[in-house]
């Protein structure tokens, strides 16, 4: 998944802000806790107010699947 979120972070980085977070450490087992996740990998998407639109937990998503979230919130590359 790391490889599939650093070419979109690559691609759509002037439009949209990544963070990694690691489960392993308080901080990061904070927000899976917070988000609610119900496991690894979670890729949760959310518009600039901070709503959450998109979200996918324990699958690994191929990039097109992302692309096409992100411009259906109108992130365009």
């Amino acid at each position: 998944m790391k490889l599939v979120v650093d070419g979109l972070e690559t691609e759509y980085g002037h439009h949209l802000e990544v963070e990694r977070l690691n489960i392993g450490d308080g901080v990061g087992r904070q927000v899976h806790s917070q988000l609610k996740a119900s496991g690894v990998p979670a890729l949760v998407l959310f518009d600039a107010g901070g709503k959450e639109v998109y979200r996918s937990e324990r699958k690994l998503l191929f990039p097109a699947t992302i692309r096409r979230e992100l411009e259906r919130v109108g992130v365009q590359p």
